[in-house]
């Protein structure tokens, strides 16, 4: 029987991705640009239904 990981939204997802870019001291400029590009790409996720990790495949 396998496991599935759990899920975490999109949203948090991104911005767990943000405050780990900001922990290695990734520049302002490149924080924004990767919050403005997944942000879109969430907020499209959302407007296809796709609300959590686990909707997303690859």
């Amino acid at each position: 029987m396998s496991r599935r990981p759990p899920q975490t939204s999109l949203q948090d997802a991104l911005d767990l991705f943000i405050v780990d870019g900001r922990a290695r001291r990734f520049t302002s400029h490149t924080v924004r640009f990767h919050q403005g590009r997944l942000g879109l790409f969430v907020t499209w996720c959302q407007e296809q239904g796709l609300e959590t990790t686990g909707d997303l495949t690859s």
